[in-house]
């Protein structure tokens, strides 16, 4: 309720809230057998509509606990991250503040799963790996818990790896696809190819574009791999040969190759920055020619490429994002809404494949 108030819920609202949330019941009832009514104490109604409003409220502050780190928050999934240059002071630091969001949880009356919590320190391949044994030895805790470490996990759908290589991820997709194509090829004789061609779309497709703008410009041998299983649907579709040339297949279907698909979505994207449609902390990571030279080039309208000397800065989009525009024809990028700029872009994405 205090917080309620403090975010400006006050008078007849909040005392409606008051009488929403006190004195609940709850009970079970498992078979036909219905156990003894208890009183909630603490939390919201299960399954309520205002549930997951009054959590997010309930938990909103915090950030306010942390001094040196930031967090991300999503539902009921937090993630905490720092970044530094000495490996040492980096982890603690984040004791530090693992002390503070004990202490917010005990304030807040909350525990915190410990045996599901995990951390992940991201580094190059020149790590000192006598220092990172040694730091590794230290660790991170939480109310005198050891938090395991872990080289990959799993966020917001993504599989994260330690050296940003997106591998683990990239398997993962070939696994889902290869099971999907197995449905797929099963049906090749029983179903229309537009049946097909929905089955490809929902079962292949989704895995492949979901946060492609991310992963998907990586490393070749990892295109390879996702190409080969795109050319065996084409041709299940087809239901043609196991050999036969894919190219007229991904004409025919209408449907784009891996590498257009990740053009298609980084490009999508510059347009966005471009014509200031992204939120500000996004389209500060970005800035234009002329805000570093005051030359009247024909680029100057452009999205300044900064150089690179590590292949995970060249892979990510801060990088590609900005050369793909740079090589996109006036004509596409000059389109005045969305949706005439993704039509051209996917013809001529088509055509250059």
């Amino acid at each position: 309720m205090s917080k309620l108030e403090h975010y400006g819920v006050r008078g007849i609202a909040l005392l409606w809230f008051k009488n929403y949330l006190t004195n609940r019941k709850q009970y079970v009832n498992f078979n036909g057998i219905m156990s003894h009514t208890c009183t909630l104490r603490y939390g919201v109604p299960q399954g309520s509509v205002l549930g997951p409003l009054l959590f997010i409220i309930y938990t909103n502050d915090f950030q306010e606990c942390l001094a040196s780190s930031k967090c991300i928050m999503f539902a009921d999934d937090t993630t905490v991250y720092k970044t530094g240059s000495n490996i040492k002071n980096l982890f603690n630091l984040m004791n530090d503040d693992l002390s503070s969001v004990d202490q917010w949880f005990k304030a807040n009356k909350l525990t915190l799963n410990v045996g599901k919590t995990r951390y992940i320190l991201f580094n190059n391949n020149r790590s000192n790996n006598i220092e990172l044994d040694y730091i590794y030895s230290l660790g991170l805790k939480i109310n005198n818990l050891a938090i395991e470490k872990t080289d990959c996990m799993k966020f917001l759908g993504l599989n994260i790896d330690e050296k940003l290589n997106w591998g683990n991820h990239i398997k993962s997709i070939v696994s889902k696809i290869s099971k999907s194509l197995y449905i797929i090829n099963a049906t090749k004789t029983l179903i229309p190819k537009n049946l097909k061609l929905s089955l490809y779309y929902s079962m292949v497709y989704t895995y492949i574009n979901y946060g492609v703008l991310l992963w998907g410009n990586t490393y070749q041998y990892n295109k390879n791999n996702i190409l080969k299983l795109q050319k065996r649907a084409m041709r299940c579709i087809k239901n043609t040969t196991y050999n036969a040339h894919t190219d007229p297949l991904f004409t025919e279907f209408n449907i784009l190759k891996f590498e257009q698909i990740v053009k298609l979505d980084t490009l999508k994207f510059m347009y966005k920055i471009v014509n200031d449609m992204l939120p500000e902390n996004i389209l500060n990571k970005f800035i234009l020619n002329k805000e570093i030279h005051t030359h009247n080039t024909r680029q100057k309208l452009d999205i300044h490429i900064n150089p690179t000397n590590t292949q995970v800065a060249y892979n990510s989009i801060i990088f590609q994002g900005p050369e793909l525009w740079s090589k996109l024809s006036d004509d596409v990028k000059n389109s005045l809404i969305f949706l005439s700029f993704k039509n051209k872009l996917k013809r001529y994405l088509n055509e250059s494949q």
